[in-house]
């Protein structure tokens, strides 16, 4: 029975297109009870029952040292702020509401908001109602330290009207992105090391362009790491970008540079146009859905 549920799961997942080391997660109790008869079967060639029970406990404790130690590193790693998180509170220290600016998809949806935790923040607050207003509106301090007052609570960073899902990021990236930033005033841009090395791992010749022109065209703002002073960068895996199990992670979240381009004008407000939504990518061995040409 222990055997056959890990090697089960182990040879359906072989057969599927993606793979994620985390699927494994349902073998693991099989394979920690395997290693508790594993112990109490070697414990059991030890003569006397006496210094068996020792062996079995020395044994145990001994086993237990590096995943406890591990849970423990992870707890502290998690219960610091997210270099995401650290990105947000220092734009929203920086700049006024309704931010352009372009962010990787690599942050929920409330990311955006100016109250994602639900309570308003100290820089929001209530403006009389206007006519052809259903209530009152919200006003803020906003760019030059304008008082503004609108309609509607206005978000910390511009959403973007639309979206493409990381797994498609790299789809619709090339060098051109980069003047439609200065057109529409999207002079901040936020990339993330999960995304950008993703999409640069896909070999998609104009996302490396994109980046290539991005880091060409613009100048370091501010950079928030994950990793303990003086710990490189480790190895990209997608695994391993969301579990931090490596020792060098002092904090969750991935590398996060924000970047100002050159030459650009910093606007504010809803975006103009609808950001354009790729189609996924079909996984190894699936014919692709047959569509119209223009749905990228």
């Amino acid at each position: 029975m222990l055997l056959a549920v890990p090697l089960a799961l182990l040879a359906y997942l072989s057969a599927q297109s993606r793979y994620f080391g985390r699927w494994l997660l349902p073998a693991y109790p099989a394979l920690a009870m395997l290693a508790a008869a594993g112990l109490a079967q070697a414990a059991s060639l030890v003569r006397s029952a006496r210094w068996r029970t020792v062996a079995l406990a020395g044994a145990t404790a001994l086993v237990l040292v590096q995943p406890l130690a591990a849970d423990i590193r992870s707890a502290q790693v998690l219960g610091r702020d997210d270099t995401r998180q650290q990105a947000r509170d220092w734009i929203e220290r920086t700049y006024p509401p309704e931010l352009r600016a372009s962010v990787e998809p690599a942050v929920p949806g409330r990311w955006f908001r100016s109250n994602p935790d639900g309570a308003l923040p100290s820089w929001l607050s209530r403006c009389p109602r206007r006519p052809g207003w259903s209530e009152a509106g919200w006003a803020y301090e906003g760019e030059g330290r304008s008082e503004v007052c609108v309609q509607y609570k206005p978000g910390l960073v511009t959403r973007p009207d639309g979206g493409v899902r990381a797994s498609a990021y790299h789809l619709v990236l090339s060098p051109e992105v980069i003047d439609d930033y200065r057109l529409y005033g999207y002079c901040l841009v936020m990339t993330t090391g999960v995304v950008r090395e993703r999409a640069l791992e896909t070999g998609d010749p104009g996302a490396r362009a994109y980046y290539e022109r991005l880091d060409r065209e613009s100048d370091l703002v501010h950079r928030f790491s994950p990793y303990d002073d003086g710990a490189g960068p480790v190895p990209f895996s997608f695994d391993l970008s969301y579990n931090y199990y490596p020792p060098e992670y002092e904090r969750p979240g991935p590398t996060v540079t924000i970047q100002r381009l050159r030459d650009c004008e910093q606007a504010f407000g809803p975006p103009i146009l609808r950001v354009p939504r790729a189609r996924e990518p079909v996984p190894f061995g699936v014919e692709p859905e047959q569509g119209p040409a223009d749905e990228i």
